[in-house]
C-alpha cells in the first residue's frame, strides 16, 4: 500500500488470504517517500520466498510500476 489510507480498499485481501491460509504479509511502503525501501522490498521478493506482491494505491500506480520494475 502507497499510505495507511489505502488499508480500507486492501485490507479485503488480507481477509481473504487469511480466511484461505495463505501466508502473506501487510506493508505500507512509498514509491515516493521512501524509494528505496519500495525496491529493495520488491528486489528481494523472490529470494524471501514471495510469489505474488498485491499492490495498491489510490489515483496513480508508482508503487506498481517500481514493484514491476524491480521484481525478476
Amino acid at each position: 500500500m502507497g499510505s495507511k489510507s489505502d488499508w480500507d480498499t486492501m485490507r479485503h485481501a488480507d481477509e481473504t488470504l487469511t480466511e484461505f491460509g495463505i501466508a502473506h504479509e501487510c506493508r505500507v511502503m512509498s514509491a515516493h517517500r521512501t524509494p528505496k525501501l519500495a525496491a529493495d522490498f520488491s528486489a528481494t521478493a523472490a529470494d524471501r520466498g514471495v510469489e505474488v506482491i498485491i499492490a495498491g494505491c489510490r489515483r496513480c500506480g508508482p508503487i506498481l510500476r517500481a514493484s514491476w520494475l524491480h521484481t525478476r
